[in-house]
């Protein structure tokens, strides 16, 4: 059986697909011969089950030593993986130096979370030695990778003219492509671009949608904020049901303006 054939058996019997019944114990089986051929992948998944702990005893020193063979084929998610060990002191003691260099390795090879950790580390100066100059280049192509995280830090470099030259047009396409992603600040910061006019035209209908979007990912003023829109049918038809049930998830989590709207 081809190694590509074995890690797909392997991954059926993880996510219980195609098929397959779900048994973390198969997959395992699986996983490790795929290892034994030298497939990367294979060697990737079976050091997370047995960091985890699934389908086998969980075996923090054996995940490593899978990962570093994986790395070694220059497989960027072990070598990221590598460095997260490293971070989190798994497998040894708490190498922030390691870390660093295996994210490097990563980020060469084009992972967009080893490049946004690695942004992060030259821009505080964490394991390595600080340099605003490298963040941001790495920051930049973490952004251009995809990375939601990045792509929100960049906007607000950009955005105040931090480190770069400020662009608010271009800190409002990186926070609409991170709220798209999922990203609750970046969602909120847009929305408030588009309140103020702030480097966008000013447009209460996008606004409300922005603030929407954020609401609707837990931000507690976003909730806020969109139901007082609500209230007086700022970019929104006038709701009072909606604006009271916003008013009353928001202030679940204790934001103090919405408790005090509720009485």
């Amino acid at each position: 059986m081809y190694k590509r054939q074995i890690l797909k058996v392997a991954v059926a019997y993880a996510a219980g697909d195609k098929g397959f019944p779900k048994d973390p114990q198969k997959a395992v089986f699986w996983w490790k011969k795929g290892a034994d051929m030298g497939d990367a992948r294979s060697q990737n998944y079976l050091a997370s089950a047995y960091l985890k702990g699934e389908g086998a005893p969980p075996n923090p020193g054996a995940a490593v030593e899978l990962w570093e063979k994986a790395a070694s084929l220059e497989f960027p998610e072990a070598q990221y993986n590598l460095g997260v060990c490293a971070a989190r002191g798994i497998g040894g003691g708490r190498d922030m130096q390691l870390a660093a260099r295996w994210w490097e390795k990563a980020a060469e090879n084009g992972h967009p979370r080893a490049q946004y950790n690695l942004a992060a580390m030259f821009l505080n100066g964490f394991g390595v030695e600080k340099s605003a100059e490298r963040g941001m280049r790495w920051l930049e192509r973490a952004a251009e990778s995809g990375d939601a995280e990045a792509q929100t830090a960049l906007a607000g470099f950009l955005f105040n003219g931090a480190e770069i030259a400020a662009d608010k047009a271009r800190a409002a396409k990186l926070w609409e492509s991170a709220a798209v992603r999922g990203v609750a600040f970046a969602a909120k910061n847009l929305a408030k671009m588009y309140l103020f006019g702030d480097g966008v035209e000013k447009d209460p209908a996008k606004f409300a949608k922005w603030t929407k979007v954020a609401a609707d990912l837990g931000d507690a003023e976003s909730m806020y904020n969109i139901s007082i829109a609500y209230k007086n049918g700022d970019g929104v038809e006038t709701d009072d049901a909606k604006a009271v049930e916003l008013y009353r998830r928001a202030a679940e989590q204790d934001y103090a303006p919405s408790i005090a709207s509720l009485g």
